[in-house]
């Protein structure tokens, strides 16, 4: 869900009993040239993880997208961790993005899937819709729809058929990436992913002259537990969590 300058600048949070500090750019560094961990602590790697994206052609914007995925089930391992399934529109400082989310529920604390839409314009500057909860094996549809005024866009987000996620955006410059993104934060194990990969298929997509069907490019961005991006079809990617897995 967060936004860097960069969207793919790699997270790193060294963990202490149960308190996290996000490490300097320095120490950082000198931990990875030196490939020495600092004592008595862990380095959980965080943001995103795996994506599949193409980028547009300026002179044919896309109009639609909409992908569908099935909820996960639940992690075997329950550390706190929050998990981030998301089909987006971007470019390095701004997102919109239809997001699936695995952490705690606002209202009661509770482990749950939850899905939201938001758009974050850069800095702190973020808008998203309350979170509904949604069911392990739910099968969910999320879709933008691309609209232009004068030389600035708007982008429309929800999910289909389930209540208060349509989102609006305010307008933006034109967004050339569309992405598909598994994102993370302090995944203590390869237990606290689903047991099982999640494909995400991209149901329709048109620009004005109709369908189109691009050339997705995966890219595995962090792989402490062997992560890794597939494209099973022309417009199916395999987000794999992990070895012995078993797709559902």
């Amino acid at each position: 869900m967060k936004t860097q300058t960069d969207p793919y600048y790699k997270k790193f949070f060294k963990v202490k009993k149960s308190n996290a500090k996000l490490l300097s750019k320095g120490e950082l560094e000198l931990a990875v040239e030196a490939d020495v961990l600092p004592e008595d602590a862990d380095l959980l790697p965080g943001g995103w993880i795996l994506k599949a994206a193409f980028n547009q052609i300026p002179a044919q914007p896309i109009e639609v997208f909409r992908v569908t995925w099935s909820v996960p089930q639940i992690p075997a391992d329950l550390t706190g961790q929050q998990i981030f399934l998301f089909m987006g529109i971007n470019n390095r400082d701004i997102l919109m993005q239809c997001m699936l989310k695995w952490g705690r529920f606002p209202g009661n604390g509770e482990y749950r899937w939850m899905v939201s839409c938001c758009h974050e314009t850069g800095g702190n500057d973020t808008k998203c819709t309350p979170l509904q909860v949604v069911n392990p094996g739910a099968i969910i549809t999320a879709e933008i729809i691309v609209g232009r005024v004068g030389n600035l866009f708007y982008y429309e987000m929800k999910f289909l058929n389930i209540p208060n996620t349509y989102l609006k955006s305010i307008p933006v410059p034109f967004l050339p990436t569309c992405c598909m993104v598994l994102e993370s934060y302090s995944v203590a194990s390869r237990g606290g992913y689903p047991s099982a990969g999640t494909v995400m298929e991209v149901t329709n997509l048109r620009t004005a002259g109709g369908p189109v069907h691009p050339n997705w490019q995966p890219r595995d961005l962090i792989s402490n537990y062997g992560q890794h991006a597939k494209m099973i079809g022309p417009d199916e990617v395999l987000f794999d969590y992990g070895p012995q897995q078993i797709l559902a």
